[in-house]
């Protein structure tokens, strides 16, 4: 190495050759690399949409939603798809087999079962239309709310909600990822004896909450101007309609009659998040790129 140096400092000129020489070599390999920090990364999934104004769930669901899904169960290479038919509009998520060596082959065959869709209704306005999503793997950035122990879960999911709503607005995002955003939910504390006494088990009672706990939508009165849609609300949003809910009529019977304790809860968390040893609620951020077909 000293003797490459010396000779080195004795011709300048070969010098000067090396040095331009190396870093020629050295800017060829970089415009090759690959950037680590934002590798592309297709999700092998898509979404199929098709609108349809002014019609019921019931009738995206027979008239559109039905009809693309036959043409789909002939592609192979989709390991599965689901669907969601609600009043003007039909979505269908559809997810790739993990070992498929070329996403967009399936993607363009999707495309081509989609031309053979016959007989759709003729207000169908935009669809069907497929998109294939495609972001990057790595986090480009990460954001957070926390707040001390004097704060309640309640209080800083609240905030962290109104944050993930702002962020959502921001062009260019594409997925995010939370850690701690735990989903609401009631904590109800049967009572065995008045169980037994009324000869209900924890399941009945279960089940009649889950069925009184609903929002369904009864479509559309056409014959009337604007066209009224009518929805059957039913959804429990208070410890007190818990209460008060009836789940027998003989004897008449509340939730109260053989609950105890009745509160508000959030499910329990899996992964946890801290920010300065604060409690908090994370966000990870990925842009996104969809191609659409």
């Amino acid at each position: 190495m000293n003797t490459l140096l010396e000779l080195l400092s004795l011709r300048k000129f070969a010098a000067k050759a090396l040095t331009f020489l190396i870093i020629a070599i050295g800017v060829f390999i970089a415009i090759g690399l690959p950037m680590a920090e934002k590798p592309r990364y297709d999700m092998m999934s898509g979404n199929i949409t098709t609108s349809y104004p002014g019609a019921t769930a019931l009738d995206i669901e027979s008239n559109i939603t039905s009809k693309i899904e036959k043409e789909l169960l002939s592609i192979s290479s989709i390991k599965e798809f689901t669907s969601t038919s609600e009043n003007g509009s039909s979505s269908i998520r559809v997810t790739l087999e993990s070992d498929v060596s070329d996403p967009n082959a399936t993607y363009q065959d999707i495309r081509d079962a989609l031309t053979k869709v016959s007989g759709l209704p003729a207000g169908v306005t935009d669809g069907p239309t497929f998109s294939a999503t495609k972001s990057y793997s790595l986090d480009f950035m990460v954001v957070g709310i926390a707040g001390s122990d004097a704060v309640s879960y309640s209080e800083l999911r609240k905030q962290a909600r109104d944050l993930e709503l702002k962020i959502r607005q921001i062009e260019g995002i594409g997925d995010i990822h939370t850690t701690d955003l735990r989903d609401p939910e009631f904590l109800i504390a049967l009572e065995p004896i008045s169980l037994k006494r009324y000869g209900l088990t924890i399941d009945e009672v279960a089940a009649l909450v889950a069925q009184r706990n609903a929002l369904i939508s009864g479509g559309r009165l056409d014959q009337l101007k604007n066209s009224p849609e009518l929805i059957t609300a039913a959804e429990l949003k208070s410890v007190e309609q818990l209460r008060e809910m009836m789940i027998g009529f003989a004897p008449r019977l509340k939730l109260k009659d053989v609950a105890g304790d009745i509160r508000e809860s959030f499910a329990k968390g899996e992964v946890y998040g801290s920010i300065n040893g604060n409690k908090s609620i994370v966000f990870d951020l990925r842009p996104m790129r969809v191609a659409m077909y």
